[in-house]
């Protein structure tokens, strides 16, 4: 007789009826076996936990304007620990903003609502590191005030199998935040993409700001991909307007700027403002050679000028003419290609003669700079 199976064996004898304690233990223990299988709640089956299924611990959950944003990093599928993820769902609870912040999972799993979920084919189409989940603030429904929201996520395989569910993520939403700034413009110079914008008037709640002191962060990507978690700015700007001197001609840029409200001493971002899109074009001719200076040695006349400040130059071009007593002849291109010196012998020159020296500066968009003030020079031996 196995561990595992109860066997109950009744006995008859002979002529004899059964007797009065056998009786009442056979129907004991009827009544205790169909007690047992009437016992328990009916109710779907729970799919089993899968142990060899990775949960994510990487979740947050934040406010920005009107939103809730709940983000977490991307499952690896080429990770055996994660590659059997088929289905991601996001669950939130809400409660007071005073209510203690740890909970049991089962509780949580009990209260909770399904607010979301992730297809593989979902998973796959997005190129980021995170995947992002949003709700939006009803502003004119005052519930979400005084609430926090507390999010998980868990993973599924094929089989149907729950990965453990993550770490919780809280957030307590304010409508103290300030509105997105508004009219965001850039200006392109030689040394800076130049960026403002109109700060906003109102918070969420519609109030206006008044004294309220805002800040902004600004934000930059390039044609591909996503904006970063860090503005390009170290700190929160005091002002709105920003020069971004990191920059590429001939790239293409997009900006956008938020504003940042001071909320229970944390610092809250307002939605995006309208992105705008900066294609810089160099069409800013470098400044003329200054200080040149020549002299004549052995035939060969030595030229010689301090480079310019520009960072993009790419060399500088000779000029030369004649000077004889009818006046000047005309002006001729002594370097096909732009020397990359600021040193240049002519050694073309006839002895006995005076000749005219101009040089100017190329940056790498081919723009010239004007002709450096004239030398004059005679060649001597």
């Amino acid at each position: 007789m196995s561990n595992s199976t109860i066997q109950v064996r009744f006995q008859k004898y002979p002529n004899q009826p059964p007797q009065r304690g056998t009786q009442s233990f056979g129907l004991l223990l009827l009544l205790l076996l169909l007690g047992c299988v009437s016992c328990g709640r009916a109710g779907d089956p729970i799919p089993p936990i899968s142990r060899s299924l990775e949960s994510t611990q990487s979740l947050e959950a934040f406010q920005r304007g009107n939103r809730i944003l709940v983000r977490w990093a991307r499952p690896n599928l080429t990770n055996p620990r994660s590659s059997g993820v088929t289905q991601v769902d996001i669950f939130r609870f809400q409660e007071p903003a005073t209510a203690p912040r740890t909970m049991r999972e089962e509780i949580f799993l009990e209260e909770a609502q399904l607010v979301g979920t992730y297809t593989l084919q979902q998973i796959q189409a997005i190129e980021g590191a995170f995947l992002t989940f949003e709700e939006t603030l009803d502003t004119a429904n005052p519930s979400w005030r005084n609430q926090r929201f507390r999010y998980a996520v868990r993973y599924t395989d094929a089989r149907g199998q729950l990965a453990p569910l993550s770490n919780f993520a809280l957030v307590a939403p304010s409508p103290e935040v300030a509105d997105r700034p508004q009219n965001l413009t850039a200006v392109t110079s030689q040394e800076a993409i130049s960026l403002s914008w109109n700060p906003p008037a109102k918070r969420l709640d519609g109030t206006a700001l008044g004294s309220s002191t805002v800040a902004y962060n600004l934000y930059r990507r390039g044609t591909k991909g996503e904006y970063g978690k860090r503005p390009l700015n170290q700190a929160p700007l005091s002002e709105p307007r920003f020069s971004d001197t990191k920059f590429k001609f001939k790239a293409e840029y997009h900006y956008l700027v938020r504003t940042v409200t001071e909320v229970r001493g944390e610092m809250v971002e307002s939605v995006d403002s309208e992105e705008i899109t900066v294609n810089p074009v160099d069409t800013f001719i470098p400044v003329a050679p200054q200080n040149v200076t020549g002299a004549s040695a052995a035939g060969v006349v030595s030229l010689f000028w301090p480079s310019n400040a520009e960072p993009d130059i790419k060399g500088y071009v000779i000029y030369r003419a004649e000077k004889n007593e009818g006046g000047t002849s005309s002006w001729n291109r002594l370097t096909p290609n732009p020397i990359t010196t600021t040193t240049f012998q002519d050694s073309t020159g006839e002895k006995g003669k005076t000749y005219l020296y101009q040089i100017t500066a190329l940056d790498e968009f081919n723009n010239e700079s004007p002709r450096s003030e004239t030398v004059s020079v005679e060649v001597v031996n």
